[in-house]
């Protein structure tokens, strides 16, 4: 029976704005939404300048932090709804521990194909009406802020450009987001953040597993020996790059997506150093930086007066000698993280 009580249309109150200027990349979307949540709440936001590429950008510290935690920092094409949530490897502790960070009291509910669309869309109504934002996971991978709904929650107003200034300016109103949902956090309140040591412990230790992971892993790409393994042997696979409009395959967006995710987890390990101690994290910052320039190679080798050379096999044995290195050096961080938590015993 539906809520009389609950409004037919409503819209979260917006707390705060981004500071404007020129924002980093913020891809990753579960960990985009997270800092997006942070700034609509009106929490303190973390964040400083730096120089590169010829720009000054603002570089969101929250979304980097939340691209360790949430564990997406150490994958690849790797989403936080369908490679954690789902899968359960982890159960809910990336979740908690990004909440638990933030200061965010939430309770997770999953759905599936069975449940009643107008019984979600009454919860989600009923909820965000409390004055109180959602997050919403749908089945390909894609997390969205609900800060409001219209037809009495049929109609989800979400914000997905979180790297814009005005996360409600922003807003888009779903009208088809029940036919894709897969969970939703509900954002019960806030409260006084943990001790971020323990979550960042957590965090370490499952970035230790999932560099060094040497199963098969059910994803796109995944994390691990998988990841890498998946990656080259498309590449290999001359039947690939038969035709022009394959110069960029198996190319872009991976190396792009790699990039962002290691040079944004090696600003995460310098959070971990401020809670565990200065430098300590040294190498994993130093192999997971040189992982994102070896990225640039790949991107040099395949654009400008080289492109589409990735049709060549010479151009991509190139690529792949580049990707074996930076396997390596995902195992070299994975060590540099194992000592430091044997350390933390």
């Amino acid at each position: 029976m539906i809520n009389q009580n609950t409004p037919s249309h409503f819209m979260v109150t917006e707390r705060g704005v981004r500071k404007p200027g020129r924002h980093g990349p913020h891809s990753m979307a579960f960990p985009c939404m997270m800092s997006a949540l942070k700034v609509y709440m009106g929490l303190e936001q973390r964040h400083c300048l730096v120089h590169a590429h010829n720009v000054d950008w603002i570089n969101d510290l929250d979304y980097h932090f939340h691209m360790g935690v949430s564990t997406e920092g150490f994958g690849l094409r790797y989403h936080f709804g369908t490679d954690v949530l789902l899968t359960g490897r982890w159960g809910i502790q990336p979740l908690t521990d990004c909440m638990e960070a933030e200061g965010f009291d939430f309770h997770l509910v999953m759905y599936n194909n069975a449940d009643s669309k107008p019984a979600i869309a009454q919860d989600a109504a009923a909820h965000l009406s409390k004055d109180l934002p959602i997050l919403v996971f749908d089945n390909a991978g894609n997390c969205h802020l609900g800060i409001g709904y219209q037809d009495s929650g049929n109609i989800l107003i979400r914000s997905s450009n979180a790297s814009g200034v005005k996360l409600l300016k922003n807003a888009k109103a779903d009208a088809g987001w029940l036919d894709k949902i897969s969970g939703v956090v509900f954002i019960d309140g806030v409260k006084a953040p943990a001790a971020k040591n323990g979550i960042v412990i957590n965090a370490l230790k499952r970035a230790a597993e999932m560099l060094t992971e040497t199963e098969t892993v059910q994803s796109e790409y995944g994390y691990g020996k998988h990841m890498w393994e998946k990656w080259i042997t498309r590449l290999e696979d001359d039947s690939h790059y038969r035709a022009k409009s394959n110069k960029m395959k198996y190319i872009s967006p991976e190396k792009f997506d790699l990039a962002e995710r290691r040079c944004y987890a090696h600003d995460f390990f310098a959070d971990a150093e401020n809670c565990l101690g200065e430098g300590i994290l040294q190498t994993a910052r130093s192999a997971f930086m040189q992982i994102h320039d070896k990225m640039w190679d790949v991107h040099r080798l395949t654009t400008g007066n080289n492109e589409g050379k990735a049709l060549e096999r010479e151009t991509r044995d190139k690529i792949i000698t580049i990707l074996r290195e930076c396997q390596s050096l995902d195992l070299k961080a994975a060590e540099n993280i194992r000592q430091v938590l044997a350390a933390q015993q």
